[in-house]
């Protein structure tokens, strides 16, 4: 009986130890390893990502930013029917829990948080988006800047005169952020996890 090459090849992959299953298996081995995360089997943080720099216009405005607002926000962001309902103010979707206009001295160290925030980024970020802080910055010109940041999922998104820009992925933690915010009398988002 004369078999057809493909009946052969079929033949050699389903045996056990034949040159041809164990090159199947190595690469089946080296596509699940391609596949792995970038934080390793062991789970260890990857090594300080380099990200572009910031956008010229958004590096001017963060030098010389005009009037600087800080913004607490609920992390959930509304569905279209919760938009139409909601009475309150509303940053892209996001309720405003209150926010704080800041001295050139606060706005100072808000603006270098965020900046910060993008050096401190390990090269991994989560899925979800789930900001708690909001920076505006109004220039004199009329433009408008804005940087929604969220520590829990490793992400800043930034507009520009309410189109979105880019984002950047970030590292760190809010207690800056929160402490401007509580100065002023401005409540904060319920921490990850909290009901």
């Amino acid at each position: 009986m004369k078999m057809t090459f493909a009946a052969n090849l079929n033949r050699l992959v389903r045996s056990p130890g034949s040159i041809a299953w164990v090159l199947c298996l190595w690469l089946c081995l080296c596509i699940t390893l391609a596949a792995l995360p970038t934080r390793g089997i062991a789970g260890s943080p990857a090594k300080s990502q380099k990200q572009d720099p910031w956008p010229k216009d958004f590096e001017e405005a963060l030098q010389n930013p005009g009037k600087v607002t800080l913004y607490s926000l609920d992390p959930l962001r509304m569905n279209s029917v919760e938009q139409r309902q909601h009475e309150g103010e509303a940053l892209y979707q996001y309720k405003v829990l209150g926010k704080t206009p800041l001295s050139a001295g606060q706005a100072k160290e808000a603006i270098a948080e965020f900046k910060t925030a993008v050096t401190l980024w390990d090269g991994d970020w989560a899925k979800c988006f789930n900001p708690r802080h909001a920076l505006r910055i109004e220039r004199d010109g009329g433009q408008s800047y804005d940087l929604l940041l969220c520590y829990e999922c490793s992400r800043m998104l930034a507009w520009k005169d309410g189109k979105y820009m880019f984002h950047y992925g970030v590292g760190g933690q809010p207690e800056k952020l929160n402490a401007l915010l509580s100065a002023a009398g401005v409540p904060l988002a319920k921490k990850p996890g909290e009901q």
